[in-house]
């Protein structure tokens, strides 16, 4: 499954975002502009479509995420993915889109829901799932239109409840619907990652994503379970930090007094071992912790150990915010380089920076910009004339990077001529 592109209005300061992904793509704006509210109306957006009923009541009433833009504050939210997935051996197009109204209190409402797919880009849509605010259908057999009702609750998604219905001839497409997962990464202090932590949650599941505390623990689990995989984060952070010849994880067994069971009521247990992480310098006659090493390289692995779970587990989607915050400018177009080569074909990358030499190493046509106004709406407009960007770069004597980030801390206007709403060649 791979995510084509989304488009998201109603959440905090943004307005009509349309995105298309590429393999890796970048939202560049000045500092506090919508990068991030961008990033978390994605993961917002797929979210809501796993949570139960009860935490969708609670996502619809989040005052955190409503819009309080004076000059933009719709009462509804809305979003709408495009996907590429398999079906029946076949690649189809899948658009879903799904809306609810804003409350603070009671009366949570979807008001509408949809979902089509098409088998050639082509031809036009089939509608499986159609809802409004007064009715909802879905398609009940390939022959069927979609009419057959089907009762849902006000705070209640078709998309969750036909996972149910197992004779759907697009029953795949729901159950990977269901399923779909995205992360994002801030820009966080990593050392804490490293620390060998005797006490562990009893859900605590090694391929987690939100929480890689306890990391050696976890690096310690894919070495046994996932050899492969290792091995090339282990290549890919050697080849990062060449000076790093060997990373040694050991694991070691506590003689702890007997513990009764924990009860309900505790979160976490005591763990039986811990796991203890070192590297090798090629330079240094002794083995170095995590203690020794800069917050940007403690910061690397633990992006790189993300990038290999997100392709375990077939992820769609991988945003980082700030990656330039990891590595030297120089080393910066060797990290992205790596990111791809440690996901599949199908997990897109997207980067939040407001780093010129970031965007320097990018294709222009996968370059979103955060476009200043004065009314404090987010609004990013991707580059559809790459190619004149590059030439006036190149007559400047500067970066595509550094002549976007000029633009856009003093020439508006200027800057708009290299801006559209959708992608060269694109609808």
């Amino acid at each position: 499954m791979k995510l084509l592109s989304v488009k998201i209005d109603g959440f905090r300061n943004l307005k009509d975002i349309h995105v298309s992904f590429s393999d890796m793509c970048a939202l560049v704006s000045t500092n506090d502009y919508g990068k991030s509210n961008l990033l978390d109306a994605i993961k917002f957006t797929t979210d809501f479509m796993l949570e139960s009923r009860d935490s969708k009541r609670k996502m619809m009433a989040d005052m955190s995420c409503m819009p309080y833009n004076i000059n933009h504050h719709p009462d509804v939210f809305s979003a709408e993915l495009l996907l590429a997935v398999d079906f029946d051996g076949l690649e189809c197009i899948v658009e879903y889109h799904f809306a609810f109204e804003w409350r603070y209190e009671e009366e949570y409402k979807i008001v509408s829901e949809s979902l089509k797919i098409k088998q050639d880009r082509s031809k036009k849509f089939t509608t499986l799932i159609n809802r409004d605010e007064s009715s909802a259908q879905y398609k009940a057999s390939d022959a069927a239109r979609c009419n057959s009702k089907i009762s849902v609750d006000d705070y209640e998604l078709i998309l969750n409840k036909l996972q149910a219905y197992e004779d759907l001839y697009y029953h795949s497409i729901i159950c990977k619907l269901n399923n779909i997962e995205i992360y994002v990464d801030r820009y966080l202090d990593a050392s804490s990652s490293y620390q060998p932590d005797p006490f562990i949650r009893k859900d605590f599941n090694e391929l987690d994503l939100e929480s890689l505390h306890n990391l050696p623990r976890i690096l310690f689990f894919l070495s046994k379970q996932y050899p492969d995989e290792y091995h090339r984060l282990e290549d890919a952070y050697m080849q990062l930090f060449p000076n790093i010849i060997e990373i040694q994880i050991r694991e070691l067994e506590l003689n702890a007094p007997m513990i009764s069971e924990p009860t309900d009521d505790f979160s976490h247990v005591i763990a039986d071992k811990i796991y203890l992480m070192r590297f090798k310098d090629k330079n240094l006659h002794r083995l170095l912790d995590m203690d020794s090493l800069s917050g940007g390289a403690k910061r690397a692995f633990v992006l790189l150990t993300r990038c290999v779970i997100a392709d375990i587990r077939q992820m769609p989607l991988l945003a980082f915010e700030e990656l330039e915050n990891c590595v030297h400018p120089s080393l910066l177009k060797m990290l992205l380089s790596i990111i791809k080569q440690l996901t599949n074909d199908d997990c897109n990358i997207l980067l939040a920076s407001h780093s010129p030499y970031l965007v320097s190493y990018l294709n222009p046509q996968d370059i979103y910009v955060g476009l200043p106004n004065d009314e404090g709406i987010a609004e990013f407009l991707c580059i559809n004339n790459g190619k004149k960007l590059l030439i006036d770069a190149y007559e400047s004597n500067c970066s595509i990077g550094d002549l976007l980030f000029d633009l856009m801390s003093s020439d508006h206007d200027n800057l708009l001529k290299y801006l559209g709403r959708n992608k060269a060649g694109l609808n």
